[in-house]
């Protein structure tokens, strides 16, 4: 670490034990933005999560190019392990917990979307897809609302969006 990354550590730890949370880009090091105390922008089209280490895609619909936005459960399970992104191929659909884990009600209801839109581009105010199947209902699976951060069971025929996730990156080249 530089100490330039050193001197940010020692700030953010001291403010984080005073509780002020440190929220937009404090600082740059090697092909990286720290652009919340929790996430990282790897500056390839993904973000990592460092409090639950998971990887995400930072904008959906940019990654999906011209392909459809809404898919069916079993289209959106087969979209995101077949997708190659930014040299990472382990890309899935996530499960319930790990959807819910990146909601911020601060940002949900009526002031827009359960999410922060300057960390996840382009997510829209609609009900996301999960990987997890409802438990009593095997025509059903589970969806996040992202405009206010709710999880719901909807049928899997259904059309919706996908957030993909990846939880240990496997690069290809």
């Amino acid at each position: 670490m530089n100490e330039i990354t050193e001197g940010f550590k020692q700030v953010s730890d001291s403010l984080s034990k005073l509780g002020i949370l440190v929220e937009k880009v404090i600082a740059e090091k090697q092909n990286e933005i720290i652009i919340s105390k929790r996430f990282v922008d790897n500056m390839d089209g993904v973000i990592t999560d460092l409090q639950t280490g998971l990887t995400w895609v930072r904008d959906p619909i940019t990654v999906l190019g011209s392909h459809r936005e809404h898919f069916t459960w079993n289209e959106a399970i087969s979209m995101c392990n077949a997708l190659s992104f930014a040299k990472i191929k382990c890309w899935r659909l996530p499960t319930i917990q790990e959807e819910l884990s990146i909601v911020d009600y601060m940002y949900g209801g009526g002031r827009g979307l359960a999410i922060n839109n300057d960390i996840f581009k382009n997510m829209k105010p609609c009900y996301y897809w999960t990987s997890t199947p409802c438990a009593w209902s095997e025509k059903d699976a589970w969806v996040v609302d992202i405009k206010n951060g709710y999880s719901f069971i909807d049928n899997k025929s259904f059309t919706h969006p996908i957030h993909p996730v990846c939880s240990t990156t496997i690069w290809t080249g």
